[in-house]
């Protein structure tokens, strides 16, 4: 999955350079007296250009639900390389108790 970010070969797609611009997966689940019903579903989205972003220092970032503002997702980039490296899952995780109780994180309003 990593290449399609980094290395696309979408030629039977298109003869012109395409990537990916964005992809979006929403799962739900809905629990009743009958029981469990989950449902999950997944688009992508690909492009022809792109916006290129330059990261040559460490940097914080938090992902947030558009509507209530709740952070989804925070992350930290301590050493930035020229080409994406690829991150094993395990190591995304996020102390979120830690982090409310530090004074730098501000929570949404």
């Amino acid at each position: 999955l990593g290449n399609l970010f980094t290395n696309p070969k979408l030629s039977r797609i298109s003869p012109e350079p395409l990537f990916v611009s964005s992809v979006q997966h929403k799962a739900t689940m809905e629990l009743k007296e009958e029981g469990v019903e989950a449902a999950a579903s997944t688009s992508i989205a690909v492009s022809r250009s792109f916006l290129q972003y330059t990261i040559n220092r460490p940097f914080f970032f938090i992902i947030r639900d558009d509507i209530s503002g709740i952070p989804i997702f925070l992350g930290t980039i301590k050493d930035p390389k020229p080409q994406l490296q690829m991150v094993p899952q395990e190591k995304l995780v996020v102390n979120l108790e830690r982090m409310r109780k530090s004074e730098e994180f501000v929570a949404p309003k």
